[in-house]
């Protein structure tokens, strides 16, 4: 969404269940522990789980030697009001939401959607990973 709020180049603005912007209360370490719990009380996830973990620590490993300049910006980004940002996207947005997900729960989308003009909320039956064990209802949104 940084790119469409400050490019032409950008036609359409797909947002699927986004990080990005969060709650005034929402603190970044409580999403990350909110998507822990969630996999933990899930344990029909666990592959879920295991694949973000290994992610996780392969991106660590990575990005070991810029790690603190990476937590720094995940700070300002959190502490950051994107309400003007938001409103500059002038081009047609459709916002995705898993009715049920926990990390980014249905409060954030419809945050987007009060500052975004003219975006559309479209929800699906699932949680944040609802692409990845039914990415069906996707291609039925988009007919």
């Amino acid at each position: 969404f940084n790119v469409a709020a400050q490019s032409s180049d950008v036609s359409e603005l797909i947002l699927i269940d986004s990080a990005g912007i969060s709650l005034p209360h929402t603190k970044y370490s409580h999403q990350d522990m909110r998507r822990v719990w969630f996999y933990l009380s899930h344990p029909q996830y666990a592959s879920s789980l295991m694949i973000i973990l290994r992610d996780y620590l392969q991106f660590i490993i990575k990005h070991r030697s810029t790690i603190n300049r990476i937590r720094h910006i995940r700070r300002v980004c959190a502490h950051t009001s994107y309400d003007q940002m938001l409103r500059r996207i002038r081009v047609p947005t459709t916002l995705i939401w898993g009715e049920d997900d926990w990390i980014y729960p249905l409060t954030v989308a419809y945050a987007f959607k009060k500052h975004i003009p003219h975006a559309v909320l479209k929800t699906v039956t699932g949680n944040h990973d609802w692409l990845i064990y039914n990415p069906l209802q996707y291609k039925h949104l988009m007919l």
